[in-house]
């Protein structure tokens, strides 16, 4: 049967749409730019994070040391993110896999989470994230913040997301923490945009070569035709 042109294009236009839009993509790398913390009975509006650290790539690894015992005066350099939760109480924020020792209680009793990782979804715009290993650190207390199940929306042409999570920090703490994250998340990188234009073109040339060779055996008589 012989194979229009218009028919190979439409086939490929599908592979490539199809390898455009595939299934969610793991995150490759994640920044934070922006965020805030919000505790609900105690605030009366969300405190934005006032300082980033200079290593956010979430799902790199653990990230900092805030339960290490900094002073209150004194926020760990190596911190995720900090803000002021009252005046002279900075809250420093780490990720680990389980508490790393502070005042209240011994390296390891607190337990924290894997290395933060996720995946970003391109045909529905959004990002899901296990950052269960979150901690937050304030006068040398840890307290997990984190969640396995934080999701929210990613742009696929800018790599921009948002998402947010809810937490109760401790038993008996009758009181809902709300995170917030905005920033970058890049997918690990698939085939390029011109990858797939030059594996649509050679299995278009394919399918041409195929068709003409056709052609050449059925012109050259029924002899040779039955034996395709």
């Amino acid at each position: 049967m012989k194979i229009s042109t218009m028919a190979a294009v439409a086939i490929l236009a599908v592979f490539v749409a199809t390898a455009a839009h595939g299934a969610p993509v793991a995150i490759g790398a994640m920044s934070i730019t922006a965020g805030s913390f919000f505790q609900e009975t105690t605030m009366v509006s969300p405190i934005p994070f006032d300082c980033i650290g200079p290593n956010t790539n979430l799902v790199a690894g653990y990230i900092g040391n805030g339960g290490l015992g900094r002073a209150v005066g004194d926020p760990d350099p190596s911190r995720i993110v900090g803000f002021d939760f009252a005046p002279g109480l900075p809250v420093n924020i780490y990720t680990a896999a389980a508490n790393l020792g502070d005042t209240n209680s011994p390296a390891g009793t607190i337990p924290g989470g894997p290395v933060p990782s996720g995946v970003v979804d391109a045909t529905n715009g959004t990002v899901t994230l296990d950052l269960s290993s979150w901690f937050g650190n304030a006068g040398d207390a840890d307290s997990p913040e984190g969640s396995a199940a934080v999701s929210g929306s990613w742009d696929p042409v800018t790599h921009a997301y948002s998402l947010s999570w809810d937490v109760v920090p401790a038993p008996g703490l009758f009181v809902t923490n709300t995170w917030t994250l905005q920033g970058l998340a890049h997918p690990v990188p698939e085939p390029s945009a011109a990858l797939l234009v030059l594996s649509a073109v050679g299995m278009l040339a394919a399918t041409r070569r195929l068709q003409n060779q056709y052609e050449t055996r059925r012109d050259a008589g029924p002899e040779i035709s039955r034996g395709l």
